[in-house]
């Protein structure tokens, strides 16, 4: 019989909306799907969780969907706002909870997941996102990067059921995690909002094609990035967590930060991919390929907007030391914002031209 736990929670997340619910159960060995349902009715959705749950790590679409695509596309109806606090982002567990404590709204439902915690701000009624996907994202986003929590705010995003089991897979048992844990609701209360509430949290959510990377060797890309992390100050702070001024400082944002300077300083995406996973303030060896892939995309996302075809290419390869230069606070303010201490080619323009303009002040 599905666990009562299972079923409060799906039927108070899903009060009065429509659409398809959507199932996914991982095998424990996090390798292989051993269950993908889609389906309007939450009864047999609850007993196909019963039949995998002691074998899977069960996981939900927090929307309702038109078809079965499972896609950002097919997202119907959107019931609430959510956030993912993973412990190991924080300095201790009673940080987290301080983030939750402190932030405006109180969580209508809270889960304790076995590493972290999930809390949803259940709406008055199912709102239909009908196009509006971007607008649900980038409130999610914002709620989110107040939190310092995880980049889950997609519409398409899945997240494990309270009443399962958060079984360790391959990847995490490497990585030193072997103790299944309950994933269970710690906290669940009558408190409803409108979308609207939350509506000064949004937060511009940029879309990228992401693509599959295949990593290249870390061996063969090491000694490359020793010299660099020797040379460019700001690029080692990333590499090792002391990035106290980064707007995102969980280990998904160290991930962004540490892959939009190695974009700029030329690194293959293939380089990327290899060396994500061994930065020490990054999610690791818990990243998987799809979020290595993402993060890649953003990155290199990010490198095309700030290129410019008409720079000469003699000067693509200049860097500026900016951290052993004294420069005016607002250039200081502008080059953290960047996030990097190197310029592309555009932002050495845009610095040497404010740099002139604050001489003559």
């Amino acid at each position: 019989m599905t666990n009562g736990e299972t079923k409060k929670f799906l039927y108070a997340v899903f009060d009065g909306a429509d659409g398809l619910f959507e199932l996914l159960a991982i095998s424990r060995e996090g390798e292989q799907p051993l269950s993908r349902l889609f389906t309007c009715d939450l009864d047999k959705f609850c007993e196909e969780i019963d039949r995998v749950k002691d074998e899977a790590n069960c996981y939900f679409g927090v929307t309702t969907k038109r078809d079965e695509s499972g896609t950002k596309e097919s997202a119907h109806k959107i019931c609430c706002f959510w956030a993912d606090l993973d412990f190991k982002d924080y300095g201790s567990e009673a940080e987290a909870r301080a983030r939750i404590a402190e932030f405006r709204f109180k969580p209508s439902i809270i889960i304790s997941t076995g590493g972290g915690l999930h809390c949803y701000w259940l709406f008055l009624q199912p709102e239909e996102i009908n196009g509006n996907a971007s607008l649900y994202e980038g409130i999610n986003k914002g709620i989110a990067q107040r939190l310092g929590a995880d980049n889950c705010w997609d519409m398409s995003r899945k997240l494990r059921i309270p009443g399962t089991t958060n079984f360790p897979t391959k990847r995490k048992i490497a990585a030193g995690r072997t103790e299944a844990l309950p994933c269970r609701i710690e906290e669940m209360n009558e408190l409803r909002y409108n979308p609207h509430d939350f509506d000064a949290y949004y937060e511009e959510v940029k879309s990228v094609t992401c693509t599959s990377v295949s990593a290249g060797s870390f061996e063969a890309i090491k000694s490359r990035l020793e010299l660099d992390l020797e040379s460019n100050p700001k690029l080692k702070n990333t590499w090792e967590g002391n990035r106290p001024d980064l707007k995102d400082t969980t280990r998904s944002g160290h991930d962004m930060a540490l892959a939009c300077q190695l974009a700029n300083l030329d690194y293959s995406p293939e380089d990327i991919k290899a060396i994500l996973p061994n930065s020490p303030s990054g999610k690791g060896q818990d990243g998987s390929d799809k979020y290595l892939d993402l993060t890649i995309a953003k990155a290199m996302d990010g490198k095309k907007d700030v290129q410019s075809d008409s720079v000469p290419h003699e000067l693509e390869r200049l860097i500026i030391p900016f951290d052993s230069v004294e420069l005016p606070g607002f250039l200081k303010s502008y080059i953290d914002a960047v996030g990097r201490s190197t310029a592309s080619p555009d932002e050495f323009i845009a610095l040497a031209g404010l740099c002139a303009l604050s001489a003559s002040m």
